[in-house]
């Protein structure tokens, strides 16, 4: 067992530098407060910062806007680190306290599976007509337990899609979650993310966005067991599968950069 860092830079639901997506955490003996917080996660511009503090561990999520309500890929990035330092190892389990509940991360080979809470999404009316905002091709929309989701006929109208984020801005709810099925073998669906009120136009992978479309696809597939691509430009393959009344969620994470806080920062 190794010493953590107190920050790295981690590229979750990715097995390469510079793909999937980023996130820094910080990890600290005691927790920071919620000023520091929001500070570090300003200065590291990304789109999530994890803070991971005691023994428990304790995380929580920041970005430039303010505190998140859950971030799994910034809840890979963390579990990756420790895994590194030996925290954890091949087949054990580590699970977060968080304000969003406790947040099990379990390691199976080179993968790190999340497990997050299957909430159900229902079909709705266009209340907020998202064809105004992502096109005429939107055959329907439900809403998830964050977001909506608008469901498209094909990868390729996925693909293209241009939102005009002024209008998206206006939709309910943290986002909007655009998926369709997948063309070829390599994945059962595509998805991609919008969440211009947290900032960020377009998420690089998302792992809250595949829990919430998993169980769709499963029950359109038949199958428990998918594999999702999210087509941002950074791009992201996120392996889920359905157990209960969870989705479990899994990808690799590679360390980019880690070193020390300098002292008399806070």
């Amino acid at each position: 067992m190794t010493a953590l860092p107190s920050f790295a830079l981690v590229n979750a639901f990715s097995r390469t530098a510079f793909g999937g997506n980023p996130a820094a955490v910080v990890s600290s003996a005691d927790p920071l407060d919620d000023t520091a917080c929001a500070a570090l996660a300003r200065e590291f511009a990304l789109p999530a910062t994890a803070f991971v503090s005691g023994d428990a561990p304790t995380l929580r999520w920041f970005n430039a806007s303010g505190e998140l309500a859950l971030c799994g890929h910034g809840t890979l990035a963390a579990a990756h680190i420790l895994r590194e330092a030996g925290r954890m190892r091949d087949g054990e389990t580590i699970t977060f306290a968080s304000s969003a509940g406790p947040l099990p991360v379990r390691a199976e080979g080179d993968l790190l599976w999340l497990s997050l809470t299957a909430a159900g999404n229902e079909p709705v009316g266009h209340g907020h007509d998202l064809a105004t905002s992502l096109g005429d091709a939107v055959n329907s929309v439900r809403r998830g337990a964050f977001d909506l989701i608008a469901e498209f006929s094909s990868a390729e109208e996925v693909a293209k899609l241009r939102p005009d984020f002024e209008r998206l801005i206006l939709a309910p709810g943290r986002g909007v979650i655009a998926t369709a099925p997948a063309e070829g073998s390599d994945a059962d669906y595509v998805l991609r993310f919008f969440a211009p009120r947290l900032g960020i136009d377009e998420d690089a992978v998302t792992a809250t966005a595949h829990a919430a479309v998993a169980p769709l696809w499963a029950e359109r597939l038949g199958r428990a067991a998918l594999t999702g691509r999210q087509l941002s430009s950074r791009g992201g393959v996120v392996r889920s599968r359905l157990t209960g009344n969870s989705v479990e969620i899994a990808g690799e994470a590679v360390t980019l950069v880690q070193g020390e806080l300098r002292s008399g920062w806070a």
